[in-house]
């Protein structure tokens, strides 16, 4: 996925650059990740070409996909939203203040805010950042629940060990709490692809048609204890890359990107060292995905995607379908083929 717009920012036609302190915070992210930001928008536009006509005829490939990189966007929301209800929380007038030591008078001239009104309004930063209709955690929820109900699928168990995904979850896990100013790398990073390059990829994905998505009223898998499904819409399945609105997202986009951009004013040079270090950290944990989904899923990109080899079904039995820790969806027994291998 495209992570940032390479052509915001001013152009630079009749001056030379100004030294990289002096550029905004999104700028340094993208001057900093260009070379490796290019790399995966490589391999994801090549393994998109897998996961839809004329190489398949479902979305199976697509759907182990996003169930992968959610894990992503359910971590760092998931930790977003800790650090919104632990503002809150602090900001109520119900909550006696924490008692804080003075810190002994400076002999600057101009001293320096001290270290807890700093913190205080860059959490108050952080937790007004994100406007409600951005979050993905929701849509990514509901579109493997879609798809799983109506595809044949094998996803990972919640007991399932997935060495790569425990550790890159951890990492942002302790990454976040310890630095909670990192998040703004996610929000960058996994955000923008959306806005930018999800944008394209929604096409691709739409390309393949509603047969290909069953939003053409094909009954889904039948689930115990599970109401009537509801006619299928046109996003369901990919509303990842959907936003609401009449504007399609462009207003949620240009509000996020006016409101990052207060960021440079808050964080200090190290704290905006650590946030593009740590968004070249997602790019290459990003990549490291791709290559374990294609160890996982025999996808490396070959040069002919037209030429595929037959999936064979490789056994039955009941699955829970994983969509994030705090809940599971248990697709009933015999009715699920575990996915083959490509050649």
């Amino acid at each position: 996925m495209a992570a940032s717009d390479p052509t915001d920012g001013p152009a630079r036609l009749l001056s030379p650059p100004p030294p990289a302190t002096s550029e905004t915070l999104p700028l340094r992210i993208n001057a900093a990740t260009r070379q490796i930001h290019t790399s995966l928008n490589k391999l994801v536009t090549a393994r998109l070409a897998l996961a839809i006509p004329p190489y398949t005829t479902d979305p199976i490939l697509y759907l182990h996909g996003i169930h992968t990189f959610a894990q992503l966007y359910f971590t760092f929301e998931d930790s977003w939203q800790d650090l919104i209800c632990a503002h809150l929380s602090a900001s109520s007038p119900f909550v006696p203040p924490t008692s804080l030591p003075t810190p002994p008078p400076s002999t600057e001239s101009t001293p320096l805010p001290s270290p807890s009104i700093h913190n205080d309004k860059l959490r108050t930063f952080l937790a007004t950042l994100i406007p409600p209709s951005l979050w993905r955690t929701q849509r990514l929820e509901n579109d493997i629940l879609y798809l799983s109900t109506r595809f044949p699928i094998t996803l990972p168990t919640t007991t399932t060990t997935d060495p790569l995904l425990d550790e890159l979850t951890a990492h942002i896990v302790s990454t976040t709490a310890d630095k909670p100013h990192t998040l703004l790398a996610y929000s960058w990073v996994l955000y923008m692809a959306i806005f930018s390059g999800g944008r394209w990829i929604r096409s691709q994905l739409q390309s393949a048609g509603p047969e290909f998505w069953k939003h053409d009223g094909l009954p889904a898998i039948a689930r115990p204890s599970t109401p009537p499904s509801a006619p299928a819409t046109s996003e369901q399945g990919m509303s990842l890359f959907h936003f609401d609105g009449p504007k399609d997202g462009e207003d949620i986009k240009a509000f996020f990107k006016e409101k990052f951009l207060q960021a440079d004013a808050l964080l200090s040079e190290e704290e905006m060292g650590d946030v593009v270090r740590e968004a070249d950290w997602i790019f290459h944990a990003c990549v490291r995905l791709v290559g374990d989904l294609d160890e996982r899923l025999g996808t490396p990109v070959v040069k002919n995607p037209g030429e595929k080899e037959e999936r064979e079904g490789l056994g039955q039995g009941e699955t829970v379908v994983a969509m994030r820790k705090s809940q599971t969806t248990v697709i009933p027994e015999g009715l699920l083929v575990k996915l083959g291998v490509l050649g």
